[in-house]
């Protein structure tokens, strides 16, 4: 949920700061493994947290960036050579991935048949040894399933649900699994998969380019801002059609994955839950510079990375109802009881408020909410 404050106060406000680290280290790594330098890939792992669905998240408990982080990590060791511990890193990752939030579940499905190719061409290599290989092949599935599988077996154990809340159908043994929300509808919209028709795959594209984007700490509307809509997303189209000329493809195929595979998330039109594509973008961009020699074309792709990141950067400050230059101005001109209770968005707990709140709230106090309040966890 977002943080009440302009700077995180408690660690339950600091959850997404080490996904968001992880996700730069990601950027980088992958980068450097593209061929490209230093320096560039240092400033594409910064250019990241400096899109504005990214930042803005930073201070809250929303999710999202730890699952473009670990679906990330989970392509990235695909680009390894097939071995034991490719496979336990992809398998770690993968049960993180999982069990961080219900929708991972799609995601992974895509990527298990490239998995279990990859564990049978291991398995195959390694088939003098093969007792050995396949109680390590166990041991590292279990490791996934100690770190990912917990919520959906006890979901199971007291629904009979492993998906709860969500009603779930399985058409190939046609079973039905109760549950009170509809997987067809996300935050009360119909027809939300891309897969869905290409009417939902159109406002996907057309929310890349809005430039009616909503600033709220889980932006919803206006897709990654300038950097990715006008530089990555060329890039990517360019690297999606050059690849086989340049006898590419190996590197280029994860780097699809990771662009396509969150857009068969419910609701990919909402940048927040497709933050990995960002991601992609960004590596796309690491592939050309690794692939241009000549210094001049290198700094051009610089000079549009600093000019893209520092523009969408400042319009997302400047027009942010979260943590923005207006709250920075409030806070500075406050009292210090005033900027300990500064609010974020108006709409959670009114500054007024939550003076009242800091003065008469005593230990001990309880406070009740009734159905005025539409969202109490906030």
């Amino acid at each position: 949920m977002p943080s009440s404050r302009l700077f995180p106060e408690t660690l339950d406000d600091s959850s997404q700061w080490p996904y968001g680290l992880l996700a730069c280290l990601l950027i980088m790594a992958w980068a450097r493994r593209l061929g490209t330098q230093r320096p560039f890939a240092t400033a594409l792992g910064s250019a990241w947290i400096a899109l504005p669905p990214v930042f803005l998240q930073l201070t809250t408990s929303h999710n999202d960036i730890a699952c473009a982080a670990l679906l990330g990590a989970t392509l990235y060791f695909f680009t390894e050579p097939v071995d034991s511990r490719s496979r336990w890193m992809i398998l770690i990752a993968m049960g993180t991935y999982l069990g961080t939030k219900l929708t991972a579940l799609i995601p992974c499905l895509v990527i298990a048949p490239w998995l279990l190719a990859r564990i049978a061409i291991e398995i195959h290599r390694r088939r003098a040894h093969c007792f050995v290989t396949s109680i390590n092949v166990a041991l590292s599935f279990l490791a996934l399933a100690s770190v990912g599988l917990f919520k959906y077996i006890q979901n199971a154990i007291h629904t009979g649900n492993p998906f709860y809340p969500y009603h779930a159908r399985i058409p190939l043994i046609g079973l039905e699994l109760a549950g009170p929300m509809d997987s067809d509808r996300f935050d009360g919209d119909p027809g939300v998969y891309i897969f869905q028709g290409m009417s939902v795959a159109k406002r996907v594209v057309l929310s890349w380019f809005s430039t009616e984007a909503v600033y709220w700490p889980d932006v919803r509307i206006g897709g990654f801002g300038p950097l990715f809509a006008w530089i990555l997303l060329p890039a990517f189209v360019a690297m999606l059609l050059s690849m086989f000329w340049l006898r590419r493809t190996k590197a280029a195929v994860p780097i699809l994955m990771l662009f396509f595979l969150p857009l068969a998330l419910p609701a990919a039109w909402w940048p927040r839950y497709i933050l990995a594509t960002s991601i992609a973008g960004l590596l796309a961009l690491a592939f050309f510079h690794s692939v241009f020699r000549q210094r001049w074309i290198r700094l051009v792709l610089s000079v549009l990375l600093v000019i893209g990141t520092g523009f969408g950067f400042y319009r997302a400050l400047s027009k942010a109802e979260g943590p923005g230059w207006k709250e920075l101005r409030t806070a500075f001109s406050s009292s210090p009881v005033q900027r300990a209770t500064l609010q974020l968005v108006h709409w959670q707990w009114p500054t007024s408020w939550a003076l009242l709140k800091e003065e008469e709230l005593r230990q001990g106090d309880g406070v009740a909410y009734d159905d005025g309040i539409a969202f109490p966890a906030e």
